[in-house]
């Protein structure tokens, strides 16, 4: 025992506390971090904690040291005592292990029980019905007509009403389906608030596309209904009716006010889209076009409101990859638009019928799609940014590159503020990324890691106190992006082909550790107060989003340490006097073009201490904004080769939403910029490469 360690704590139990089954929840590198997916509470105290008990083990061994045991027996006693120790510990933690996986494990899911009996199905889904209402603690009226029903389901200040029309002209295959939904609020001061808001979407809906869906597939005529799919539908509408209830309870605490807690969607769809119009507007126009392109759209302006989308909020739509937009386009032209729809296909090429059911077709967010949904979420832990809540937003995001007629106005809206005390606990507005955790986060690098922490804490610079980027030795953000969960690795190879066959395949060589090494976190949920700070958040998002898919677009790999492989699968062939010849004469045409690729590090600017080499300063502005970009270099197909620089970049100035600069000693005059442009918005980055090298000519 030594007198530097608390009373009956050893070396041993001070370092299995550390090594205890999750005494650091989640505790992987890239989600020590408060927006981590999954964190339940800032790292730091824990961290902190750590380094004082390493500290005290190192001054008790220090005392150990001058003790000078030399008692054979009083050694071997201490051996055993130990080892027994730590038996029970290993023991006891192998338990706890056990039994939090059977808590966590996930329970057998055998699909919705739909009755064999076709006959019975109008019954058993109007039951099912009144299930998930009982279970969000709703009051549920019915009254049924020839050919109709209506089922009411109430709280004490929402009221949900359902008409269904029933076919039971063949008795033995009846059918119901959604006629009608309306909510309304059972306040005195509603009567002038429950006029349906004049909108392309609304809540009601939200409600009767989700229970049209779930209807049509557990009555799916010509095929057998899938169980499954049916009850993940269940369960989310039944999520749906808990969120929505517990919006209920704070607008019955609030009494006669509660109704804000309904009406903030409807005021903040009214700001957005002005807002929206005016953006795309400018986007039409530089592109001399009637709509504005939905991908270039969120490439150049703020991110799409999108309110009741895929939950009973309000949903912004950050960044559609080019496969995903062109998967949405070809759904759009099948589909056809209704009339409440007319100002929205007004501003864009994709009708929002086909963006509501892609963006809902696999259950979860589809690849290539990234959404953020702001929620009132409950909160077990302080403020992350309480000490400067009161602050302006010091931060110069959003900015707002599009040429407009008139200023945007209303970014400044307040969410309404969670009673502190009441019954539902401490409750905050969370712009979450990972669908209500379905899926794990966004991979984020930590320079805009530190910029989201500076837009809603603008004195997180002064808690940091400059601290230096670590990179915990777990490798960059990239291994974290295309290698989650291994080994990290230098280098990472892929093949790009062209569909045209325009040039030969081109050999990719992406470096991963560039010098420093910046590390990578998983984005998840992150509180906010203001319209303004969501849409400062989602701008870097984007920037973030369009690294990431424009890498995805190859299959990338870690370089193998073996001989180097033709993409035909044959070993490289030796050289011949032919291709010798074919070199001096300037006509060897290579059977794959080597491409070095990566991503330049952007170092941050600490706003109060200076930069990241150290240099002193202070100032109370944001970090300075770097876009993202992806540099390429490429030998020309000249006798001569010489090397050619291309650098692609996301930038909200140009009409396609991405900048092409080529530079080098190129053996050519003209460059098409707009085709390389064009390419790169369709998502033919790495293409680029090839296209010059075609271009080039001796």
């Amino acid at each position: 025992m030594s007198e530097h360690l608390e009373q009956d704590k050893t070396i041993l139990s001070v370092l299995e506390k550390f090594t205890a089954f999750n005494a650091f929840p989640n505790a992987s590198p890239h989600n020590l971090h408060p927006f981590a997916s999954g964190s339940s509470e800032p790292p730091v105290g824990l961290l902190k904690e750590l380094s004082d008990a390493a500290t005290k083990i190192t001054s008790s061994l220090s005392t150990y040291a001058g003790l000078g045991i030399s008692d054979p027996k009083s050694i071997s006693l201490l051996r055993q005592h130990s080892a027994l120790a730590h038996g029970l510990h290993t023991s006891e933690q192998g338990t706890l292990q056990r039994i939090d996986a059977l808590r966590k494990r996930r329970v057998a899911t055998y699909g919705e029980d739909i009755p064999l009996d076709r006959a019975e199905i109008v019954d058993w889904c109007i039951s099912r019905l009144e299930h998930w209402g009982k279970s969000a603690g709703m009051e549920i009226f019915k009254e049924e007509h020839v050919g109709r029903m209506t089922v009411v389901l109430g709280g004490k200040v929402l009221v949900v009403d359902i008409d269904f029309m029933i076919d039971r002209s063949t008795p033995s295959l009846p059918r119901i389906d959604v006629a009608n939904v309306k909510t309304s609020h059972a306040t005195s001061s509603a009567a002038t608030e429950n006029t349906p808001a004049e909108r392309s979407m609304s809540l009601d809906e939200f409600i009767k596309c989700s229970l049209r869906n779930y209807l049509e597939e557990v009555q799916a005529a010509d095929s057998v209904p899938d169980s499954t799919k049916a009850a993940k539908m269940a369960h989310d509408f039944e999520s749906h009716l808990k969120y929505l209830m517990k919006l209920d309870q704070l607008a019955d605490e609030e009494r006669d006010t509660g109704i804000r807690w309904f009406k903030d969607v409807t005021t903040l769809t009214s700001a957005m889209n002005r807002a929206h119009t005016l953006e795309a507007e400018a986007v039409a126009r530089s592109l001399s076009a009637s709509v504005a392109p939905l991908d270039i759209f969120l490439l150049r302006a703020h991110a799409l409101a999108l309110p009741f989308i895929t939950s009973p909020s309000m949903s912004f739509l950050t960044y559609i990859s080019p496969v995903a937009y062109l998967s949405i386009l070809r759904m759009s032209e099948k589909l056809q638009t209704s009339d409440k729809d007319v100002d929205w296909i007004h501003k864009f090429d994709i009708s929002l019928p086909a963006l509501r059911k892609y963006t809902n077709s696999a259950g979860h967010r589809p690849t290539g799609v990234t959404t953020a949904n702001l929620t009132l979420a409950s909160s077990s832990q302080p403020e992350n940014h309480s000490d400067s809540q009161h602050l302006p937003l010091l931060s110069n995001r959003p900015t707002f590159l599009l040429p407009v007629s008139s200023p945007i106005s209303d970014l400044d809206h307040v969410f309404p503020e969670p009673p502190s005390g009441g019954n539902l606990g401490s409750q905050m507005w969370t712009l979450d990324f990972t669908e209500g955790g379905l899926t794990k986060g966004i991979v984020m690098t930590q320079s805009r890691m530190r910029e989201i922490q500076f837009v809603v804490n603008p004195l997180s610079a002064v808690n940091d106190m400059g601290v230096q980027m670590m990179s915990f030795g777990y490798g960059s953000w990239v291994d974290l992006l295309l290698n989650p969960g291994n080994s990290p690795s230098e280098i990472y190879t892929a093949h790009y082909t062209s569909p045209s066959n325009l040039h030969p395949p081109l050999q990719l060589r992406l470096s991963a550790s560039t010098a420093p090494v910046e590390p990578g976190f998983l984005l998840g949920r992150v509180r906010v107060r203001t319209l303004r700070e969501v849409w400062a958040i989602l701008e870097i998002v984007k920037e973030q989003c369009w690294l990431n898919e424009s890498l995805r677009t190859c299959e990338w790999v870690p370089e193998s340490t073996e001989p180097a492989q033709d993409l035909g699968g044959d070993d490289v062939n030796e050289a011949t006097e032919a291709d010798l010849q074919a070199i001096l004469n300037g006509t060897f045409e290579a059977k794959r073009v080597p491409v070095n690729v990566f991503v330049p590090y952007q170092p941050t600017t600490d706003p109060l201490f200076g930069d990241d080499n150290g240099l002193p300063g202070f100032s109370l502005s944001s970090p300075p904004q770097s876009s993202p970009r992806i540099v390429m270099t490429v030998q020309t197909r000249e006798a001569s080769p010489s090397q050619v620089q291309i650098t692609v970049g996301h930038d909200p100035t140009r009409p396609k939403g991405v900048r092409v600069d080529v530079n080098g000693s190129l053996p050519f005059t003209t460059i098409q910029v707009d085709k390389l442009e064009e390419s790169a918005r369709r998502g033919g980055i790495f293409g680029l490469a090839g296209k010059v090298w075609g271009w080039s000519r001796s």
